[in-house]
Formats: structure tokens, sequence, C-alpha cells
């Protein structure tokens, strides 16, 4: 039952369709919070930074320890198109702002979901054939398992992530 895991198809999927590269991933500044907060993007989809608050933001981008971009956000429906990137996690954090914080996690593919508030997802249209479906969490990990996908069948997968003790 946790929220905001990542769940994608890992690798290349030769054949199958890739969103137009016009089509936006869009993140929104609102209320002081990114939203949403995780989500996934198709590699050489266009990121666009919006905010929607009432107030200045700026918006770090990083790939681990490198600085992809760092721009300010005056008030009010400001957006700012970013260029592609071939990092693989994107971390977005306002320095204004340190508890605003977000990830876009790239792919060569388009079969990735986030789950629900309950956990729950379901990645639609995927071909039929054996895959390795990943689960990404910003602090608690990534966990893989194979699936096979067959025709006009549902394929159950789940994931259990655990707290770090100390």
């Amino acid at each position: 039952k946790l929220a905001n895991v990542l769940v994608r198809v890992r690798g290349e999927l030769p054949g199958t369709p890739r969103p137009a590269s016009t089509t936006n991933v869009i993140v929104d500044q609102n209320r002081c919070m990114y939203k949403p907060r995780v989500q996934g993007a198709v590699i050489g989809q266009p990121l666009v930074l919006m905010n929607s608050d009432a107030t200045l933001h700026n918006v770090r981008g990083m790939s681990g320890a490198k600085q992809l971009f760092n721009v300010t956000q005056p008030p009010l429906k400001t957006k700012e198109a970013m260029p592609p990137t071939d990092a693989e996690i994107v971390h977005l954090k306002c320095d204004i702002h340190p508890w605003m914080t977000a990830w876009v996690v790239m792919s060569p593919n388009a079969y990735f979901t986030t789950t629900e508030e309950d956990g729950a997802f379901s990645l639609e249209g995927v071909p039929p054939g054996t895959y390795t479906l990943e689960a990404w969490h910003e602090s608690l990990g990534t966990q893989t398992a194979q699936v096979t996908v067959k025709e006009g069948e549902d394929t159950p997968a789940s994931f259990e992530f655990a707290a770090a003790t100390h």
C-alpha cells in the first residue's frame, strides 16, 4: 500500500509506439508542492515546469550529483521547457522551499505508471512477452520481477518494500 512508486517495463521494446516528442511531461508547483511527486517519461519527451503559485520558486534538476538545470520561476502560470536529458532519474528541488521535491523517471518505452495511494497499479497494452518489471521508490530503492504477459490475460505482479530499520 505504497504510493508514488514508479513501476515500469525495463529496456527497449522493439515495435512499440513512443509518445510523440511534442507530448509534454508537466510538473506543476502548486501550493508549494510539486505535482505529481513521481512520474515517468519516455526519453526525449519535453519536460515542462509550471508555477501555479503566487510565490517565487526555482527548480533545480539533478541527476545524482550532476546539475542538469536551475531555473527561477516567477509567480503564476510560468512555464519553462527543459531540454531533453539522457539522465535516467531527474530529481527536482526548489532551493527556496527545501521541502519541495519530485522525481521524473525516464524510460526507453512508454510502459510505466505510478502507484495510487493504496499502492495499486496497472500497465495497459503491454505486448505478449517476458519482461523485467521494475518498481522504483525515492527512498526505499528498486525491486524487480520477471513477468510473462500472455495475449488477452491479466498478469499479476506485486512488490514489497520494507522501511529501513535503524
